[in-house]
């Protein structure tokens, strides 16, 4: 379901726990508003990264692609995002606030967010949908876009 009012996007796929599947992007949102162009995705394909010249990340990695034309007196894109991960037993897997996407240097025409978060589901994790919330801020244009994506791991 995609709500434009609330920002709501929801896409689940499912990942072997074994980790045999290969397949890059699995899930992806993407925004556009104003100037502001952001892509939001799942993939579990190390190699994604050494397409980018990233460092290889586990398994999962939640991605932010952006471009923007938000730029400070310097001309200096600042986008930031906070992201939090829930299992399926609804504890959370991970917390992580104001993360930097792109700040205090010039913003190209799109671009891969510079810090990652790895998502390695390790065998005492429990099987189910796990739940990711990200919020991207475009913080020279004051612009906060919200995003939800679902995986499920199974057996």
């Amino acid at each position: 379901m995609r709500s434009i009012l609330f920002l709501f996007i929801h896409f689940a796929f499912v990942i072997n726990a074994s980790g045999s599947d290969k397949d890059s992007l699995k899930a992806i949102v993407d925004y556009q508003n104003d100037g502001l162009q952001i892509i939001f995705a799942l993939i579990n394909d190390k190699g994604f990264f050494d397409e980018w010249r990233k460092p290889v990340m586990p398994h999962i990695i939640p991605i932010i692609i952006f471009g923007t034309d938000g730029k400070d007196m310097n001309g200096n894109a600042n986008l930031t995002y906070d992201i939090k991960i829930i299992k399926p037993d609804s504890t959370v897997y991970a917390e992580f606030k104001q993360l930097e996407i792109w700040k205090d240097v010039q913003e190209p025409v799109l671009h891969l967010l510079k810090q990652p978060v790895g998502i390695h589901i390790e065998q005492n994790d429990p099987f189910g949908i796990y739940t990711i919330y990200a919020t991207v801020y475009e913080n020279n244009k004051k612009q906060k876009v919200n995003f939800v994506l679902r995986f499920q791991v199974i057996k």
